[in-house]
């Protein structure tokens, strides 16, 4: 007789998985009735500690907890819990729960008891605009657990849902921990809190602590949602961060292939602005970053890898490579199309000392006028007695510039990394700038 089973509601689900990772479990076919016993007696000591009461205003308001009007608080919690024990069905016994869909309704649950849920004039997230949820015993139960599972955010919380039951149990697994080291230490700090306040920071952080435990290559990308939330009170709200599963999948493989470095300093060219220039890495946790919010948007940043105004990069082609397979969707013709066109011209710009030629490939301010450059360069190799052209009609149109004026910059600033990763020896003394004179074709 089955009792336990994932519901695909992040609530029910995040508070199983905390159920699994408590008792050291990871299948549910492990799990018995009698694994809620210790659980249920340590969350009702746990969340009458004053930060952990203090972090629960936002998630279940009015329980025993954070009613003031209740004066036995751990006994009112334990009355309850027992009450749901009590009263829990076993799986394929009905249908009607918003949790599991496959037992009957215990009764309906309010906010206090299960976040988001409406409570009188506080209708939330519900279209059908009731006063609260059915749910069964069990599920109702397994929510309460859910804090222990949270992620504190800048006043409010994140929870960890994909479709991955067990990259789930391991971010799940790693807030346990949290707990558990809490508690040995005896010092209840409240819900798990790295200080993020930006979400999107936040989300990222997440993704690789994530990373650092997984122990597998998943065959193919997955999607991450996280969601923020508050029940509090006087202003419950929801938003949702689908980090994309080629972004997450790409983060994965720069762990697998040692690129852990060459990430973090991608990352870090995110950082913009004055108040980043002196930030510490704590204060950066809070701050802007444009490099994690176009890959949580499905932008490009491919010009983060490159900056033309010093002729640096961020990493390698191979580094790069992986970005523009695993997240851009880029063919490995069209990357070795790039790769080559780049080696012989920085093969050209090498024989013939023709520096300013670069510098007028940096500061085309337009596809037509970068697109000369290319031009130019094509002639002037000719006329140097190479035979093989820089590059064909089709690599131009397939790999080049497959949407014509449309990206052109990415497409250049791609030739401008493998340039400056090729030469990066010889243009240590090279000027950078040129007049506008010696600009003149």
């Amino acid at each position: 007789m089955g009792y336990f089973t994932f519901t695909g509601n992040p609530f029910v689900d995040a508070g199983l998985l905390a159920l699994l990772a408590w008792n050291c479990k990871k299948s549910l076919e492990d799990l018995n009735l009698n694994d809620l016993d210790e659980i249920t007696e340590i969350t009702s000591k746990l969340y009458n500690s004053e930060r952990w009461r203090k972090n629960l205003y936002s998630v279940f308001p009015n329980n025993p907890f954070t009613n003031p009007s209740v004066k036995e608080k751990e006994n009112k919690y334990l009355e309850f819990m027992a009450d749901l024990k009590q009263n829990i069905k076993p799986l394929n016994t009905g249908y009607g729960c918003a949790g599991c869909g496959v037992r009957e309704p215990y009764k309906k649950f309010t906010k206090t008891d299960v976040p988001l849920t409406g409570t009188r004039d506080l209708r939330n997230h519900f279209p059908a605009a009731e006063d609260g949820e059915n749910y069964c015993a069990l599920c109702a139960m397994l929510v309460q657990f859910m804090p222990l599972v949270l992620f504190s955010c800048g006043g409010r919380f994140m929870l960890v849902h994909s479709v991955s039951e067990e990259l789930n149990y391991i971010y799940v697994r790693q807030c346990i921990n949290e707990v558990k080291r809490q508690i040995a230490l005896g010092d209840l700090t409240g819900i798990y809190d790295k200080g993020y306040k930006n979400p999107v920071n936040a989300v990222f952080f997440l993704a690789e602590e994530i990373v650092r435990d997984l122990t597998d290559l998943f065959e193919e990308p997955i999607a991450v949602r996280i969601y923020n939330f508050t029940n509090y009170n006087q202003s419950p709200d929801l938003s949702i961060y689908d980090l994309p599963a080629r972004v997450f999948y790409f983060i994965v493989r720069a762990k697998r292939k040692g690129f852990w470095r060459e990430w973090q300093e991608l990352k870090a060219k995110g950082y913009t602005g004055k108040r980043a220039e002196n930030a510490t890495e704590e204060e950066k946790k809070n701050l802007n970053n444009e490099v994690l919010n176009k890959l949580l948007n499905e932008e490009s940043v491919v010009s983060y890898f490159v900056n033309p105004q010093n002729r640096t990069i961020t990493g390698n082609f191979e580094f790069l490579s992986l970005y523009l397979k695993e997240v851009r969707g880029y063919m490995e013709k069209r990357i070795e199309t790039i790769k080559r066109v780049g080696d012989e011209l920085a093969r050209y710009i090498k024989e013939t000392d023709d520096t300013r030629r670069l510098f007028l490939l940096e500061k085309a301010n337009s596809y037509d006028e970068f697109r000369n450059q290319l031009r130019i360069i094509y002639r002037k190799r000719f006329e140097k007695g190479v035979s093989t052209p820089l590059f064909t009609l089709d690599e131009y149109m397939e790999d080049l510039f497959p949407e014509g004026p449309q990206n052109w910059k990415e497409t250049r600033d791609l030739l401008l990394f493998r340039i400056y990763e090729t030469l990066s020896g010889w243009l240590t003394d090279k000027p950078l700038e040129f007049t506008e004179e010696e600009e003149k074709e």
